[in-house]
This record gives structure tokens, sequence and C-alpha cells, in this order.
């Protein structure tokens, strides 16, 4: 079985970040933490966001790639695309917590994503040459993935709420 490229991961995650940081780069300062209306978030909500989903998918590939990987039977390996994240057609919240801890300036914020990111990289890094196909664990909406589907669902996530940034911007533009 050929083993997806790493390469093509790490292009899709540079280029979802470009995207990023510059629609959040643009953000006005004055609205960073301004919540657009009742149930929206902040541009700083969103980043922080970011920056746990992504942390806690490294830890979770970090943890599990230290072990054998589990059998996954045929059926259980069922999921939905991950490319169908990046569309805003669905609202869905959450499952994990928000840190209020983490919000703090846009420049301060969008240092701390990168160091993330960097986090991401290394792990690839360290990665390159080990198929990952054979890990895997669920996402709790889009069902079993294995770690190169966790990866771009993280290029998929963000793109996603890039748009949402970019809804933020105009919500104030207004």
């Amino acid at each position: 079985m050929n083993m997806p490229s790493l390469r093509g991961i790490r292009n899709d995650l540079d280029r979802a970040r470009t995207s990023l940081l510059a629609t959040a780069s643009a953000f006005p300062d004055a609205h960073w933490k301004s919540v657009p209306g009742p149930g929206a978030w902040s541009a700083a909500e969103v980043i922080a966001h970011l920056s746990i989903v992504e942390r806690t998918v490294v830890a979770g590939a970090r943890r599990i790639i230290g072990h054998p990987p589990r059998p996954v039977p045929l059926g259980r390996r069922f999921h939905i695309p991950v490319t169908l994240v990046r569309f805003r057609w669905r609202r869905v919240k959450s499952p994990l917590p928000l840190d209020s801890t983490l919000l703090a300036e846009r420049d301060a914020m969008l240092a701390e994503i990168q160091r993330v990111r960097l986090e991401t990289l290394s792990f690839l890094h360290e990665s390159s040459g080990r198929d990952l196909a054979p890990y895997r664990w669920p996402h709790p909406f889009l069902g079993s993935l294995n770690l190169y589907q966790w990866f771009g669902f993280l290029s998929n996530h963000e793109r996603r709420h890039t748009k949402q940034l970019q809804e933020i911007v105009n919500r104030f533009r207004k």
C-alpha cells in the first residue's frame, strides 16, 4: 500500500495557515475580543479553539503512535470525508471546551497558534517514512480517522474557521 504524502499534508496545512493568518492579521484590533452577536464567537475565541483542537490532535497522535496500532474492523473504519469540514453549512458545537485563559491580544495569539503549528510539523517530520494509516481513533462527528485523515482534518477545520473569521469581519463592517 502506498502511504499518503506527508509533504502534501504539510503543503495543505501551510496553505490553510497562510489564509488564516492573512484574515486574522487584517482583523481590526478594536474588535479582536468582541463577540459579533448572540451565540457567536469572537475572533480571539476562534483562534483559541483552533489552537486547542490542533494541540489535541497532535497529543492524540503522539499518544497512539507510541503503541502498536490496534486492528479496527473494516465496518468500524467508516468516516465522513474530512474535506466536508471546510464548509460552514452546518454549525456544530465543539466537543472541546474553550479555555478562556488562552484569550489574549491578536499578535500574541497568532504567535501562539504558530508555535502550535511548529509542534504539528515536528510530529510530521518525526513520522517521515512511517505508515500512519493503521493508527486511528474516532472523531466525535466524522467517525474513525487514521492519522493522515486527522491531519487533513486540521487543514479543513482551519479553512472552515477562516471563513468564520471573515464572517465576523463582515459583521463588524456593517
